[in-house]
């Protein structure tokens, strides 16, 4: 937390982060500054200790679909390809690292995504929980539940999600995904 200890609810996931951090890097991420940071606090962990690096994809996948921002072309690109990330690495067991493949596969050509409609709760599980978490093995079972917590938020999008996944597998990722 900042040194003042004051704390505001992320506008974007709901966790109780800092007042104080970095502004969002990217237009269309609609997260606090404290909340941010925590995040980028992550990124750093995972460049510094080989012990976290193999968690990267998933942590971004989450906290990107908990961030969806407004409609518009970036912001339903990213939405689609961090869930896509998610349904391979949750349901599939997929390794997050193989995974980055797979959704490079979806971005061939610069598809166009309908926006889809965030659910009411992002999923209780937050960036705050998984940067609370001391260690490479407890980081590591923060993250898993955080993926598994923010993939089920989105339950009502998951049929087109698998849909599209499973065509990106099968080498068809050109598939639409309206």
């Amino acid at each position: 937390m900042s040194a003042s200890g004051s704390i505001v609810r992320c506008r974007g996931c709901g966790a109780l982060v800092p007042t104080e951090g970095i502004p969002p890097e990217h237009a269309y991420i609609d997260a606090s500054p404290g909340c941010w940071s925590l995040f980028a606090e992550l990124r750093g962990r995972e460049a510094s200790d080989p012990g976290y690096l193999a968690h990267g994809c998933s942590i971004t996948d989450a906290y990107m679909i908990q961030h969806p921002g407004v409609p518009g072309r970036q912001s339903s690109q990213s939405v689609w390809v961090h869930l896509v990330g998610l349904q391979l690495v949750v349901e599939r067991g997929m390794r997050p690292l193989d995974a980055i493949d797979v959704v490079r596969r979806i971005l061939v050509g610069h598809p166009v995504f309908p926006w889809l409609d965030p659910p009411p709760s992002l999923g209780a599980t937050t960036v705050a929980d998984v940067a609370a978490a001391g260690g490479p093995d407890a980081y590591a079972d923060a993250v898993r539940h955080w993926a598994r917590d923010a993939w089920q938020a989105w339950a009502i999008h998951h049929e087109r999600i698998r849909d599209l996944a499973t065509a990106a597998l099968a080498g068809t990722a050109q598939a639409d995904p309206h």
